[in-house]
């Protein structure tokens, strides 16, 4: 077999005998591990089963029992599915996801069920909690509140993440040995200019957008004074937002709140070191209860059990307990999609946003003759722009058709999330949403210096001024460099024309908030990038409006889940294999998630990207 390099390297032969006996070994080793892999999977499943069958009982509630919201790990807009069976073999089961409409569901239906009486909020397992996520709820316990139920939230401690959500409550208690903290919001980053120069990697750069700082960790040593002040105001607004929720939901005077996150080393201090005593006096929390006192209070509110404690069912539990529940049946539809996390093609691609999976999903939507409209849920940092944009043509697709599209933006709808939405027929954002971050960059590091440094030297011959980008060990060709800057400058054109084209904005106001520059969604309506503040809700129920349905089912279009991984992955996040296997540490689910956003773009061609570098990892 002969094998030939175009960047120069010689070519080689193996013989047909040789290649033929590896080609062999290499079939019986696949083979040989693909059995065994089934084998352990058939023996896995046949022991969970037999557990699940063993403990299985039937599900009652019966009277004055609480719903008791106990999340465990990340809450998610939709669980994600990898290759289960690998995590298990490598040890590294991921943090739990808990679905935020499963929560929600559990809470809709109790707010009916007069077996119900109370919410109980624990929340100390909760990885971390959206601002965006903690409204959805917050209003879900307000409707249950509305029914003359109460909620209650307990805790041994609260994290800021938290306490947004447990402030809803109509009470909230604290153990007297707990803590309650805020350290607001920050924007920091590494950098690595100076490491990058010790390693003598030239990193090439071609931007658009002043405010475009996602190029800035490998060219800066610190934050430059545009991104600072685009950073400033992105976490004030964020922070406002979060003290006007907790001074709402905790009934406070104006400026209450803010005062005692000002002087909280003080009040601790204060308060002779005990943080919970602190809360308590600045009307942050109802009482202390030690989780016995607690328990006490809350028999004397619902029942207890056999074990002695209050009784409660979780909201797991409860929604298989409820299930069955009668339906509307429609025949008209509004199409859903949920399109999470960073936008990458082809190989590139992981467990984020596919273009080629979201396409045929849209396709299906479109040809689909009971779907009326669709509502696209975007919760994503960004990625490739060519992959943004296959996406946005597919859904003009569907708008030809005569059928609207929708967007609803999640917690980051940023860069090329927000490429994807530019062009719709309406755009939703929750109030405290990221999203902008109109501007294109590309990428390409070389190590020639580097090489040069050990005495590696790279040199060779070509046929035409780009023959050297061939070679991923020589220079940066100047001729490629100047069409990659031209490739970003027209890329960034087009992103401007499509956001003025869709959101009817004058090009030059457009201009005026680009640059790379992240809003929150509050500031982004009254700028005009989204049209309406609201929930998935909202925008569901704004389609409907648009396609003229008084009442309509939705259908959810979502690529294909392998049946073993599936059920490989509820059974490892079910309570029956809670303790066989350590849980991941968090930390790596967050560094995941920044891998899964860069990766892309460091490995790639320099081809243009529109990454939201100051979005947080999206769940």
């Amino acid at each position: 077999m002969l094998r030939f390099r175009s960047s120069g390297q010689k070519y080689s032969f193996m013989s047909e005998t040789r290649l033929s006996f590896w080609s062999r070994l290499g079939r019986g080793i696949t083979a040989t591990r693909q059995f065994v892999l089934n084998l352990i999977f058939l023996l896995f499943v046949g022991v969970i089963l037999a557990g699940v069958v063993s403990s299985c009982e039937s599900l009652g509630i019966d009277n004055d029992t609480a719903l008791l919201i106990q999340p465990a790990g990340f809450i998610v807009e939709r669980e994600s599915f990898g290759n289960p069976l690998q995590d298990l073999l490598d040890n590294s089961v991921e943090t739990s996801e808990v679905v935020l409409d499963d929560l929600v569901e559990a809470i809709d239906r109790a707010a009916t069920d007069d077996r119900i009486p109370v919410v109980v909020l624990d929340l100390q397992h909760l990885v971390s909690l959206s601002s965006v996520h903690a409204d959805v709820l917050t209003r879900a316990l307000g409707r249950f509140r509305k029914e003359g139920k109460q909620v209650i939230a307990y805790g041994t401690w609260f994290s800021q993440d938290q306490y947004r959500l447990a402030s809803a409550a109509d009470a909230v208690y604290l153990h007297p040995m707990g803590t309650l903290l805020f350290e607001g919001f920050a924007a920091n980053g590494l950098y690595f200019k100076a490491l990058l120069e010790k390693l003598k990697v030239t990193m090439h750069v071609f931007k658009v957008g002043e405010f475009k700082s996602a190029v800035e960790p490998f060219t800066e040593n610190g934050m430059s004074e545009p991104a600072r002040e685009a950073n400033r105001e992105l976490v004030d607004g964020l922070w406002a937002d979060y003290v006007a929720a907790i001074s709402r939901n905790r009934q406070l005077a104006d400026g209450l709140f803010a005062a005692y996150v000002a002087d909280i080393d003080q009040r601790i201090e204060t308060a002779g070191g005990d943080s919970a005593r602190a809360a308590l006096e600045s009307a942050l929390v109802d009482e202390l209860l030690s989780e016995d006192e607690f328990n006490a209070r809350m028999i004397d509110r619902v029942a207890v059990d056999e074990d002695g404690a209050f009784r409660a069912i979780d909201s797991a539990d409860y929604l298989l307990a409820t299930a069955g529940m009668p339906e509307n049946v429609n025949d008209a539809h509004i199409g859903l999609i949920h399109m999470t996390g960073p936008i990458a093609e082809g190989d590139q691609a992981g467990p984020g946003i596919d273009p080629e999976l979201m396409r045929e999903q849209i396709r299906k939507a479109a040809e689909d003759s009971s779907v009326r409209a669709l509502v696209v849920r975007i919760n994503s940092p960004g990625g490739s722009a060519f992959a943004s944009e296959q996406i946005r043509q597919s859904l003009e697709l569907v708008q030809l058709a005569e059928k609207p599209v929708i967007i609803s933006m999640g917690e980051v709808a940023a860069s090329g999330g927000y490429w994807i939405a530019s062009t719709a027929d309406a755009v939703f954002a929750h109030p405290q949403t990221i999203t902008g971050s109109i501007g294109v960059f590309a990428l390409m590091p070389s190590v020639e210096r580097a090489l040069a440094d050990i005495g590696v030297h790279s040199d060779g011959i070509g046929t035409s001024p780009l023959s050297g980008v061939l070679n991923p060990y020589g220079p940066l060709a100047e001729p490629y460099a100047r069409i990659a800057q031209a490739s970003v400058n027209k890329t960034y054109a087009d992103f401007l024309n499509l956001v003025a084209r869709g959101r009817t904005l004058a090009p030059e106001k457009v201009a005026e908030i680009a640059e790379g520059r992240v809003w929150i969604g509050t500031r982004a309506k009254a700028l005009g990038l989204v049209d309406e503040l609201g929930d998935l809700e909202d925008a569901l129920a704004y389609a409907a409006k648009l396609a003229g349905l008084d009442e309509f089912n939705v259908r959810e279009f979502a690529p294909p889940v392998d049946p073993r991984d599936e059920l490989l992955h509820d059974l490892m996040q079910s309570r029956v294999f809670e303790g066989l296997v350590p849980a991941r540490n968090p930390l790596w689910s967050v560094l995941d998630a920044h891998a899964d956003q860069w990766l892309p773009v460091l490995t790639g061609t320099g081809q243009p990207y529109a990454i939201c570098s100051s979005c947080p990892p999206v769940h």
